[in-house]
């Protein structure tokens, strides 16, 4: 910004600046007169002016952006205030959210604040678009919560300026349903010790995920969750931060060797920090009381399918009648007679159930789970290619380790070769919901920060090229399939013709007739146009009839048997060859026919070798199975944005010249089946898995039916209605011109009636 500009250099040295309101600081009265100079000349010299009636000079407390900003600290504006103490009860969901969104303006100031409005914060749940509806239940609880909101706003504490050489302090806790934050610094006064002052207050609820975690994580959560909204003042702190909780385990985190997948995460995440973690009991943490909110309790929904934690699994699994003896293998080490005789799948047979089990607790983000380890540990004990393998991959001596029972290459966990195993991995890395359906590479790259087999590159791509879900729903990223091929070149004028129609046009009434298309007619030898009306269901017999009413126009011979022979009573044949201006002008035409032909060869080879460059030769065979572009496609019930890219497979039947082909499509596909080579995609298809039944087609437009006009209004010269449409949730109310109320005249005219009532009301109220 030019504000900026002009300023660079005493921004967050002596001023700050939103927009055109500025603020200057300084440590004495001294440097305040040279800081205030420094930014006058600077004004002065990039030609802006401020308003002396806005300005105030030499003042110790000013209001700045909506706060008032004292050497103090920073507290909210009274007027603001007097605003929130005389709010009216609100009476609409509406209204609450008006109060809410004023309110939280301020709700760094408010200790528990959430705690405070989260009645009404429950009131507001369910709004679409910002916008809900039904009755308001208005309550006892919603009374208080209410009153005490306005209240908190007239005890708030002001909040202390940040002092980045102070040391800071951050109380945490966590409770079954919350957690909670409070940012406070050491100040001091002159040399005297003055105590802790807050900076700022935070609170939030737990998502029902979140209520599973155990204690040790939920209260680790509050931590992690605390850096995060207050990150801006304690990354690169002076002084190591004060850490306080009520957890007595937490204070040696940072030094634990082993973690689960969340913990490793918020540990990489809480390693840029300088931070101690000390213990402090709940009944003197004040961040204690924002977190054990009873009406987040009432909140709280169990959640039954939720799976058991990684310490409880194993236990849980060993009461199952069909794990239980494959948990005692497992436990063992021992290499059982079965999976020996699996050959090169030792895991085909005895252990799939225990590796789709296990492969639940397997997060695509986070370290190897516990179970999937001590799987790969018994395969790994099994296989009989691990020592070659490590011989053959000695050259660095570093590359090979042993932890824990498991081998590991480069820090990765060495997968043996095990079909079953090694495809619940590449699932989970790539089809798991969680993991994204990433492509080659990151799914590559996603596996190797915790797993490494000889043929992992070739195996990920195989498992990528072969997603069905991919192959349906991403865009391709190469070019599009096809080989430019050149049109003939016509002989002379109106030899050849290309037809085109421009659709969707406003309907316009010509001789009694609606149009709302016009068909292009273009000579491809002269490039003469000719343009006529028609409608966007132009059957091929009209089509026919506008071409001889537009092109052959009146065929003279067939309405009249005869041709007219005109005779020219003073041509003289004989002197046909003497008029030399009508040779040289059939010369001089053939001389252009000719240029222009080969200029439009030369144009015609330019610009095949032009789309070439944006295209790859792409043939199929006849069998081949294919995807569909669903580009010119409706799909049945779906949203053009969401909906599959592709269809199919479909078979080929034939080849329809050197860039189309004819596909063998389901009877409920009622559509050409002849398609150019740009719109097929060839299907690779997974072993062991069968192709989806192609998505069905739809059959005709979507026609809304209008249940109820709401509204009326002129825009542009036309008359809008704001329609509600039969069985569509309330969100889908739009505003529509007249023209495309078709079918609802009866309900406009009862609005239009019920409108000019209303105003003749009005008329009559005022004129009495």
């Amino acid at each position: 910004a030019y504000i900026n500009r002009a300023l660079a250099g005493l921004v967050d040295i002596c001023c700050v600046v939103y927009l055109d309101d500025i603020l200057i600081y300084s440590d004495s009265r001294e440097n305040h007169v040279r800081d205030l100079r420094a930014v006058l000349a600077r004004l002065r010299k990039f030609a802006l002016y401020g308003n002396r009636k806005k300005c105030s000079f030499f003042t110790k407390e000013t209001e700045y952006l909506g706060y008032m900003v004292s050497t103090v600290g920073v507290s909210m504006d009274a007027r603001r205030v007097a605003t929130i103490e005389e709010w009216p009860t609100p009476t609409t969901f509406r209204e609450i959210q008006v109060f809410l969104g004023f309110a939280n303006f301020y709700r760094r100031f408010i200790r528990s604040y959430s705690k405070i409005v989260a009645p009404l914060t429950n009131l507001t749940k369910g709004a679409k678009n910002g916008r809900k509806t039904g009755p308001l239940e208005w309550g006892a609880g919603e009374e208080h919560a209410f009153r005490m909101t306005k209240a908190a706003f007239t005890q708030a504490p002001v909040l202390r300026h940040y002092n980045p050489k102070a040391k800071l302090r951050m109380e945490t806790d966590a409770s079954q349903f919350a957690i909670a934050a409070i940012l406070s610094q050491l100040l001091y006064e002159g040399e005297e010790h003055a105590g802790w002052y807050p900076i700022a207050f935070w609170s939030r609820k737990l998502v029902p995920a979140e209520q599973n975690y155990e204690t040790h994580d939920g209260e680790l959560l509050a931590i992690v969750e605390g850096f995060k909204q207050f990150r801006h003042y304690l990354e690169g702190a002076a002084h190591a931060v004060q850490v306080l909780t009520d957890h007595n385990n937490l204070r040696g985190f940072m030094g634990v060797k082993q973690l689960n997948g969340r913990q490793a995460r918020w540990a990489t995440f809480l390693a840029s920090f300088d931070f101690a973690i000390e213990h402090r009991s709940g009944k003197s943490n004040p961040a204690d009381a924002p977190s054990r909110r009873p009406d987040y309790a009432g909140e709280s929904q169990a959640v039954p399918h939720l799976l058991p934690t990684l310490q409880n699994k194993l236990a849980v699994w060993e009461t199952s009648s069909d794990l239980a003896p494959i948990i005692g293998r497992v436990r063992a080490g021992q290499q059982d007679d079965q999976m020996r005789a699996a050959g090169d799948e030792p895991c085909a047979v005895m252990i799939r159930a225990v590796v789709n089990a296990a492969a639940r607790g397997e997060d695509p983000f986070g370290g190897p789970a516990d179970d999937l380890a001590s799987l790969i540990g018994v395969l790994q004990r099994s296989d009989s290619e691990l020592p070659a393998l490590r011989e053959r991959l000695a050259g660095d001596e570093h590359a090979w380790r042993e932890a824990n029972g498991l081998w590991y290459y480069n820090d990765a966990l060495y997968v043996p070769e095990d079909s079953a195993m090694r495809a619940e991995l590449m699932r989970i890395h790539h089809d798991d919901e969680l993991a994204g359906h990433f492509g080659r590479d990151k799914t590559e790259k996603l596996l190797r920060r915790k797993y490494w087999w000889p043929s992992l590159a070739k195996d990920v791509e195989e498992r990528v090229a072969t997603c069905s879900n991919c192959e349906y729903m991403k865009a391709r990223r190469h070019r599009p399939y096809g080989d430019a091929q050149a049109l003939r070149m016509p002989n002379r004028p109106w030899q050849e013709l290309s037809m085109d129609m421009i659709t969707d046009l406003p309907p316009s009434v010509h001789d009694g007739q609606k149009y709302d298309a016009i068909l292009v007619i273009v000579d491809r030898y002269t490039k003469m146009n000719l343009y006529a009306p028609t409608t966007k269901r132009c059957t091929s017999v009209e089509l026919a009839q506008i071409l001889m009413e537009r092109v052959v126009r009146h065929p003279f011979e067939l309405l009249y048997s005869w041709h007219p022979d005109i005779r020219d009573p003073i041509r003289d044949e004989s002197r046909e060859e003497r008029v030399p201006a009508a040779a040289e002008r059939a010369r001089s035409m053939r001389s252009a026919h000719a240029a222009l032909a080969e200029r439009w060869r030369v144009a015609q080879e330019s610009q095949k070798m032009y789309q070439n460059k944006r295209q790859k030769p792409m043939t199929f065979k006849v069998g081949d199975k294919v995807l569909l572009s669903t580009k010119n496609l409706r799909l049945q019930g779906e949203r053009k944005k969401l909906s599959a890219k592709y269809v199919g497979p479909f078979r080929i039947r034939d080849a329809v010249g050197p860039q189309a082909y004819r596909l063998a499509l389901p009877t409920s596909y009622i559509i050409h089946d002849v398609f150019h080579v740009s719109l097929l995609e060839p299907w690779r298809q997974r072993a062991g898995e069968q192709p989806a039944e192609p998505m069905p087609l739809a059959e005709h437009d979507d026609e809304w039916e209008v249940e109820a006009i709401q509204g009326s209004k002129k825009w542009k010269g036309k008359q809008w209605y704001l329609v509600q449409w039969k069985g569509w949730p309330e969100e889908y109310t739009s505003w529509e011109p007249k023209e495309h109320c078709v079918g609802a005249e009866q309900l406009i005219g009862a609005w239009e009636a019920q409108a000019e009532s209303t105003r003749s009301t009005r008329a009559k109220r005022k004129k009495w």
